[in-house]
């Protein structure tokens, strides 16, 4: 089944994998009791198909996958992390900003591209370079768009590049800055990846009732 864990014994034959047995591990059930998880997990999913290689393991991913999947079913209703009772949005950017990272894509959030300052003054986010600037410091000839970002908000970022793959949800950010989060790191994804995600629209579709 979609977005169940499962553990699978493929054989070899004629170039081709068969799938000899299955075993589900896990249906993740309560991704499907809620429209707006299942909308998530599904743009999630596609995501970790677009950052990975066939026949190539890729064991960070996959254990952000789980993971996100395990935090949306267990753990969204009972977190302090749930802002105006939609949670989905929290996971969301943790998992794009987690994903980007473990692909080689994350912005570079520790310090300024121009000053070296380590907590940029009204910080902006390049998105076609993945530098960070404070307001004052980006550079007049620079192309493309910056997004306004926060001190919080790199924090966010940093907590996600720098912590164990099972602790990179546990932060919390106000209303004003989940939403900068949000949108900054939407758009960066977007710009690097330069691909168009039907399941973050149907996301977008599912929950705009909510916004």
């Amino acid at each position: 089944q979609l977005l169940s864990l499962s553990t699978m014994n493929l054989y070899d034959y004629q170039s081709r994998l068969l799938l000899k047995e299955a075993a589900l591990i896990d249906a993740v059930l309560p991704l499907r009791d809620d429209f707006s998880k299942l909308a998530l997990a599904s743009y999630m999913s596609e995501l970790a198909e677009v950052l990975s290689q066939e026949n190539v393991p890729n064991d960070d991913i996959f254990l952000l996958l789980h993971t996100a999947f395990y935090m949306l079913s267990h753990r969204s209703e009972h977190t302090e992390s749930a802002h105006n009772g939609k949670p989905t949005a929290h996971y969301k950017a943790a998992f794009e900003a987690g994903i980007l990272h473990y692909s080689g894509y994350g912005p570079n959030a520790d310090f300024c591209d121009s000053c070296m300052e380590a907590h940029p003054e009204n910080p902006l986010l390049h998105l076609q370079t993945g530098a960070v600037y404070c307001k004052t410091c980006k550079p007049a000839e620079l192309a493309g768009i910056c997004m306004p970002v926060s001190v919080g908000v790199l924090q966010a970022i940093k907590h996600v590049q720098n912590k164990n793959i099972r602790s990179i949800f546990s932060f919390s950010l106000n209303d004003s800055e989940q939403r900068l989060f949000s949108n900054a790191i939407e758009a960066f994804l977007l710009v690097q990846l330069e691909h168009s995600f039907r399941t973050l629209d149907f996301y977008k579709n599912v929950t705009k009732d909510l916004d």
